[in-house]
C-alpha cells in the first residue's frame, strides 16, 4: 500500500511539472517550488526555494499551473522568496469581464478572492472569465458571485482565480 501510495505521488508530481514545464521551455521563466503557504507565512503570501540566487527581482510576475497569473515577487533572498498574491487585501488591478470585456478594477479581498463594482445594466454572470488586458485574455479568474440591489446603481462581482492558490505546489517566476 505504501509502494502504490508513492507510486501515485510521484505520478502526480511528474504530470504537474510536465504540464509547468511544457511552458517553461518556450519561456524565460524559472520553476520554483512553494515551501509554505499561510498561515506558516503571512496571509496571501507564498515562501518558494529561489531567490537572488535565479536572478529573481522584486516586481517579477508568478504563475500558476495553467498560466495563472497569481502574484509578484515582494521579498527577494538569497535562496528564497515571498510572492505577494494579487488577491491581497486592498491591491488594485486593470480586468476584462465577461465575453465582452468590460473593463473594471478588482480589489483584493484577502484568502484568494477579488471584489469588482460595476454598473447594474452591465451583464455579468456566474462562471464569467476575469482577465488581464497584458495578459492577452488568459483566465486571472473566474466570477463566483453576482451581489445585485435594484436600489443601487452598482452590482458587486465576486471572483477567484482558476487554481486554489493554498494548493500550489510549483510556481513559474517570469524574470524581468
Amino acid at each position: 500500500n505504501v509502494r502504490l501510495a508513492t507510486i501515485s505521488a510521484t505520478e502526480s508530481e511528474n504530470g504537474d511539472l510536465k504540464a509547468l514545464m511544457g511552458r517553461a521551455s518556450t519561456t524565460p521563466y524559472v520553476l520554483a517550488a512553494v515551501l509554505a503557504h499561510p498561515p506558516l507565512v503571512g496571509y496571501d503570501e507564498l515562501l518558494i526555494d529561489a531567490g537572488a540566487d535565479q536572478a529573481f527581482a522584486l516586481g517579477d510576475d508568478v504563475y500558476a499551473v495553467g498560466d495563472v497569473l497569481i502574484g509578484r515577487i515582494s521579498f527577494v533572498g538569497s535562496q528564497t522568496s515571498k510572492a505577494l498574491l494579487f488577491s491581497s487585501p486592498d491591491q488594485k488591478y486593470d480586468v476584462l469581464i465577461g465575453a465582452s470585456h468590460t473593463p473594471a478594477t478588482a480589489i483584493g479581498r484577502g484568502g484568494g478572492q477579488y471584489e469588482v463594482e460595476l454598473p447594474r445594466d452591465i451583464a455579468v454572470s456566474v462562471g464569467d472569465i476575469v482577465s488581464s488586458p497584458a495578459l492577452n485574455d488568459k483566465a486571472f479568474g473566474i466570477v463566483s458571485s453576482v451581489i445585485s440591489d435594484p436600489a443601487q446603481p452598482f452590482e458587486k462581482v465576486l471572483f477567484a482565480p482558476p487554481v486554489n492558490i493554498y494548493d500550489t505546489r510549483w510556481v513559474l517566476v517570469n524574470r524581468k
